[in-house]
């Protein structure tokens, strides 16, 4: 996994940027309950940078490919069965 640390009023997150090898082992319930997650993610980052609380301004788009990448999973689960 790679870690990126990111610092936000004096507290610390860590987000994690899953690796494909790492979401294939999921099911599909699995892959959805990481995708409601990151979608969470999304909308606090959203207002993280609106608000400028934030330093790392590119976790918005880590966290979308990181969407891109479960929901692929789960549209060809769905095509296989």
């Amino acid at each position: 996994m790679r870690f990126c640390v990111k610092f936000v009023s004096n507290s610390c997150k860590i987000s994690v940027m899953v690796k494909i090898k790492e979401l294939r082992e999921k099911n599909t319930n699995e892959l959805k309950k990481l995708l409601a997650e990151k979608e969470e993610n999304v909308r606090k980052a959203r207002f993280e940078l609106a608000t400028k609380q934030v330093k790392d301004k590119r976790q918005v788009r880590k966290e979308k490919r990181d969407i891109a990448r479960i929901l692929t999973l789960i549209r060809q689960a769905d095509k296989l069965a």
